[in-house]
This record gives C-alpha cells, structure tokens and sequence, in this order.
C-alpha cells in the first residue's frame, strides 16, 4: 500500500472514529478527498469504491462514478428574490419609500413551476395607514395581485397564487408597486416616514430539491438561490490561496443571470468543516488526469449541486457553461445623446413621466460622449412640455434640476389654463459632464391640512411629456483625466492586486471587484479597453509614482484608518427635510455678522482658485473626511493607471457592490480622488494638474471653444499667455513707429 493511500485510509477512519464517538450537535468534517494521479477524484458526489465495498480501482484509472443522489421530494428549497438593481442599498431587505415607489426583482426557476405560490415576506413602519394603502404585484409584466401592508411587528409572510404560464424556467422579473398612505400627517417629510421593506430572502417560490437538476440551469438557480440568501459562491480547491486569474468575466456573466451586483468567491481545501446546512451549489477544481469529463453538473453526497471543473482551465471558458442555462436580458444601457441637435424624452426611451405623491423624484437619465467637454458659458436647452393638477395646495412646487443643481423652480399652486405652453428652461451647459447625465423633476406638495391622512388624488400631481426636448451643445473634441473615464476604459481582465492584498483578503476579491467594474455587465476582454487597476492597501502606497497625489500619503491612510462615525445625529443631519433643497440657505454664502472677513472670504476663495485651480490641497481636503475605500489616479499624464485602496476597515463584498452601483451613475466617483462615506456618498477632489487632451485638430471653427476651454481650466496659464501675447504686440507696434519716425 502506498503512503498516500494509507494516510488516506488513515484519515479516514480517523474521521469517522472521531465522529462517531462526539455527541450528535457536534461538526462534522466534509471531506473533499484531496486528489491523486490515477485515482478517484474530488467531490462527494464520486465517492471512493472502498466506501462502496466494490473492488478497488485498477492503479492508473479513474473509478466509475457513483450514480448521483436523489434528494427527497418532500426537501424543499426556497428559490428566493433578489433585487434586481445595482443600487439597491440592501440586498437582503430592501425598503421601498415613499407614498408611490416601487422595487424590482429577480427571480430564477430551474424549470416552468406551473401553478404555484409567490410568497412575499414583508414589513411596514408604524405610520402606513394599512386600509388605504397596498403592495401590488407583477409577475413579469402581468399584475398577480395586492397585499395589505399591515405588518407592523415584524416580518411575516403572505402568498399570491399564480397561473400556470406566469413564470417560467430562467430569469423572472418580480415588481412590487407600493402605495402608502400617512395616517396621521400628510406632504412631503411625511412621506420620508411612509416604508415597507421586503425580506428577499423569505420570498419567492418553493421547490423541491429534485427541481434542480444536474444541469446548467439547475446549477445556475441553485447558484442564484444561495446568493440571494446572502452567501457566496463555494469553491474547493487543493490550494486555496491560489491566485483565482481571469474569473472576472465569469461573474460578470453570472451577474447578468442572477440580477445585482456581482456575487463573491470563497475558497475552500478539500477537506472542510460542514455546518448546518449545506451549501446549494459550489465548484469543485479537479486535477485533469482524473478522466472526469469535467467541466460537468453533478450531484454531492450532501445535496449540492457541483461544477466539476478540471485544474488548468480558463476560467472565462466557464461563460459557455452558464450561457447555456437561459439567455441573459440585456443590461439597461443609458440612453446616448447626440450634442449639437435636440433630442425628444421619447427618444431617450421615456414615456409619460407621472408624480403621484406629495414627494416624488423623477429621472431623464441620458450619457454624453466621454470626449465632450463643456466648462464655458455655453447654455443648453429644456423645452419641457408639462402638465399638473388643478387646485393644489398652497407652496405647491416643481423643482427641475440637472445632475442634482436646481436650474428652474415653478409653482404648481396657481390656476393657470391647461395645457401648458411649451416652457423654455436655459441653464448653463457645465452642469453635464461625459459619461452619465441625468435631468430630475422633484415634485413638493404640502399636506392641506399637515396632520391628517392625504386624500386620494383623482389624478397625476405632474405628467411631463415624452415630446419634451432637449439640446446639448456641441464642443470639439477633446477631454480632462478624470477617474470615470478611465474607469469606462478599464480592462476586466487588468484588474489586479499587490502582494499584502493578496495575503490579507480572499483570492475572490480580485474577480468580484472586477465584474463589478466591468462595463455593459457581461463583457469580457475588449482590446480597445487599456485602462488597468490595481488593488491595494494603505501600507502600498509607497508604491505609487505620485503626480497630482504627491505628500497626500499620510493623509490618505489616516483617512481609510478612521473610525467610521455613524451615529443617528449625523445621518439626520446629512438627510435632512425634503424642504431644505428649497428654504436652505447656501453654505457659501457670507452671513450679515460675518462682516468683512465674511466678506472677503469668498474674493479669497476665487482668487485661490484663479491661481491654484482648485479649492483647497488634497491633504486639507482629506483631513474632513474618513472612508474604508479610495480610488487614485495618481499621474494625470497616466490616466489609465488606476488605484483602488481598501482600508483595514474595507469589506470587498460591499466595495464591489459600491462600484457596481456607482457604475453609469452620475453621482460616482471622478476627479484624481475619490473616497465613500455612508452620510455623503463618493466624494470627489480634482488635481490643479489636470490637462487638456484634444481628439481633434484646431480648426478655424473650433478654436474659440478650445481657447475658452483652456481659459477656464488653467487661467493663469492664459492670462500670462495673453499678457505675453499683449506685450510683444506692443513692442512691435512702438519698435514700427520708432523705425518709421526715424525715417521721417
């Protein structure tokens, strides 16, 4: 007998003398028998042909495979929902505010239920007046029902009987609508009291475990099912710590499936500690001469399904796999923009906008070239074609904003003829940038009265029609490094991490926070993308060849290594009331008893900013804040060099879902630095080294806007140009009339 067979007969009856002999609640160790040449292989679900009583596998050949297990049909599983949007701040318990709000999610079947019931998990805050206010339920498009909103204690479970047809096998979109009422106060902060949350992981559809199959869609729900519960994806390998390479692309893809952000990866020996309940599903490395026919689906002694995949393989080879369960939907892309010519709501893939609630925010989300770049007085145009209820209550107000900055406040209290004419709105064109845009309609009606229940409205507080319009000015092309460009060029397979992450956190963390950042979800390796990034910690800083960045190390790791101050004074005061966006007054501007100092302090700022370009130095600047994350672009004259660096306080699961989030979001990260907080979301600093890229030649046409742009993004640079230009000018002009005096 060989030493490797006998240690592992060894171990074995170790194990099993051990188990037999600890009390029932005791763990138990799975084994996931560590692989060898020539002989039975790696996951329970080919036990070795000793456990069998069969005659020993011939030396040199693998042993047939065990027919697969098959799970009770009374063990029954939850297929849960998960939340199908990237911003969603909870993917467990997403809340759904407001008096009409609703939240999507995602719900993935291995095979057509038939008829069956949705059960939904839900709770309320005390406020929801429950008799006048409800859920309502689409089942891919179709309405499947209403749920009272009367829980109040706590979540408790409801169920919805479906029609055979509703779902199917794959990828099923859920849509609760919620409509809330106040029973005791009415307008706009009363609506911020108004929630309902949802226990995703309670909700869904059950099934048996017979229901998921040993095959690709099998695989992928189970997958689906254990992520929406809130786990990660299991992997058994000999070496854990092994570097998981280009497995990005394969939970990008994987997120397209599942819906949200992309799910993590634990790795695991083959030999590990089994809890209560076993994992649904995970991925099991086995060596290649083991003859497996891997990569394949099947069943483990403990129920889950298992991805035999054998050692060497591509990782991104796995999306074949997967793309063989269910065809992904397409990503929401953001609608383009062409600058220069008007384009219509309709054209940017909206209908009829509706507020039906005394606060409610609508979003024209569109993106602009990255090489469009606007930073002179230039206008753009919104010719908004709009509708409101009649006899609104006094103070009655739509706020039109862009990219978050109010550009047109209208009253919706007065008795005005309908319909509306055409509304012209002007409002400077700096407010956009490349990349993500959005124009937001933020309707406040106050409550008539304020401390009684709302009454039904007989019809839309606001309707904005999809014929609205609106123009962006054309500009030449041409560009500013900035941390969302580069980010839009990155690379999914350039995503890599410095040795002390590579010993700190899990071999999964590069891959998660690569699908995270990929763009369009599912996209792989795209050789027009060359922009790379590097994961670090605050101790690899030193690392960095520092440019706008420079004697900002020190501050940077103080401020990843604070304390996250998260206390409810704060967040209330970050939050504020739906009217402060209104009555507040601005921060910078000077107060009456501030006197000259109030006075002259804002001359002071400008005058800074006129030398310097920016605000204040990123260390001052980071000194007011703290974070567990940053992203750098250290060298301006390097764009596509990105750095993302994790606090000791950084958990990557919830980094990635950041990113993912952030992603086509024109609220994300830009500038050379970018830090998160809780209360403040990313925040930005730009460097005063940044420069001005041109994609195209100077023209006659274009060097107005050029020289305008360049005017505004290094002033004192033109100013001392102009200045020279003026002087030589002069002395032309005066050595001209001194050589032609002399003549005369």
């Amino acid at each position: 007998m060989s030493w490797q067979r006998f240690s592992r007969v060894f171990a074995t009856a170790l194990c099993v003398g051990v188990a037999s002999s600890l009390p029932l609640s005791a763990q138990l160790i799975e084994v996931d028998p560590a692989p060898r040449a020539g002989g039975t292989i790696s996951d329970r679900a080919i036990p070795s042909t000793a456990a069998r009583g069969a005659v020993p596998e011939d030396r040199g050949r693998a042993a047939a495979p065990e027919p697969a297990v098959t799970p009770a049909e009374t063990d029954l599983r939850m297929a849960p929902l998960r939340p199908a949007s990237r911003r969603v701040e909870s993917l467990t318990e997403p809340r759904l505010t407001g008096e009409v709000t609703s939240e999507s999610f995602v719900l993935v079947l291995p095979q057509d239920p038939g008829a069956t019931d949705l059960r939904i998990a839900h709770r309320s805050s005390i406020d929801v007046l429950a008799e006048q206010s409800g859920l309502v339920v689409f089942v891919n498009g179709r309405e499947a029902g209403t749920l009272v909103p009367d829980n109040f204690s706590g979540f408790q479970e409801d169920s919805l009987g479906l029609e055979a047809g509703m779902l199917r096998a794959g990828q099923n979109v859920v849509e609760i609508v919620a409509r809330h009422t106040h029973r005791v106060a009415c307008g706009p902060d009363a609506s911020f009291a108004l929630w309902t949350e949802v226990a995703a992981v309670q909700s869904g559809v059950a099934l048996s475990s017979a229901d998921f199959g040993t095959d690709a869609i099998g695989f992928v729900s189970a997958l689906a099912a254990q992520v929406a519960q809130g786990a990660s994806i299991p992997l058994r390998r000999a070496d854990p710590q092994q570097p998981l390479g280009n497995a990005g692309p394969l939970l990008a893809e994987l997120s397209a499936l599942i819906g949200g952000p992309p799910p993590g990866i634990v790795t695991r020996p083959h030999w590990t500690v089994a809890g209560d309940d076993a994992p649904m599903a995970r991925l099991t490395v086995v060596p290649r001469e083991a003859g497996l026919m891997a990569p394949r689906v099947a069943r483990s002694g403990d129920g889950a399904l298992v991805l035999l995949v054998e050692e060497g393989t591509d990782w991104s080879d796995l999306r074949q796999i997967l793309a063989t369960a269910f065809e992904a939907p397409d990503e929401d892309a953001i609608p383009a923009l062409v600058p220069g010519r008007p384009i219509t709501f309709g054209a940017l893939e909206q209908g009829r906008l509706t507020a039906e609630g005394r606060y409610d925010v609508l979003t024209v989300p569109f993106s602009l070239p990255p090489d469009w770049l606007m930073l002179t007085s230039a206008r753009a145009r919104l010719d908004l074609d709009y509708t409101f209820a009649v006899g609104l209550p006094e103070g009655a107000l739509l706020l039109v904003k862009a990219n978050g900055t109010t550009i047109q406040m209208l009253p919706l209290d007065e008795e005005v003829e309908q319909p509306l004419p055409t509304l012209m709105v002007d409002f400077p064109a700096r407010l956009l940038a490349p990349g993500a845009n959005r124009i937001d309609f933020e309707v406040l009606v106050p409550g008539d009265p304020v401390d009684r229940a709302c009454p039904a409205l007989s019809q839309p507080v606001l309707s904005v029609s999809p014929e609205s319009r609106l123009t962006v000015p054309a500009t030449p092309r041409m560009s500013v490094p900035s941390l969302d460009l580069a980010l839009a060029r990155l690379s999914i397979d350039r995503v890599e991490a410095t040795a002390r992450v590579a010993n700190t956190f899990d071999p999964g963390t590069v891959p998660q926070i690569a699908a995270a950042l990929a763009p369009g979800g599912q996209e792989s390796v795209d050789p027009h993308r060359n922009a790379s990034l590097v994961i670090a910690t605050p101790a690899d800083l030193e690392l960095i060849e520092t440019g706008a960045l420079r004697g900002t190390r020190e501050a940077l790791t103080e401020t990843l290594s604070r304390q996250r101050f998260l206390d409810a004074e704060r967040l209330a005061a970050a939050a504020g009331t739906a009217w402060d966006a209104v009555t507040g007054d601005s921060p910078d501007a000077p107060s009456a008893a501030a006197g000259l100092t109030g006075l002259a302090a804002p001359l002071m700022a400008d005058l800074r900013r006129l030398t310097l370009g920016a605000a204040e130095p990123a260390e001052t600047w980071l000194n007011e804040r703290s974070s567990s994350v940053a992203l750098l672009q250290p060298n301006v004259d390097r764009p596509d060099e990105i750095w993302l660096v994790l606090g000791p306080q950084a958990d990557p699961a919830e980094i990635a879902r950041l990113l993912a989030a952030s992603r086509d979001a024109p609220d994300g990260p830009k500038g050379q630095l970018a830090v998160y907080s809780d209360t403040a979301g990313w925040e930005n600093w730009t460097s005063p080294d940044r420069h001005l890229d041109l994609h195209e030649g100077i023209t006659y046409k274009n060097i107005r806007a050029i020289l305008g742009t360049y005017a505004t993004l290094e002033p004192l640079v033109f100013i001392g140009a102009t200045l020279a230009l003026t002087a030589l000018s002069m002395l032309a002009a005066l050595g001209f009339l001194v050589a032609t005096r002399g003549r005369s």
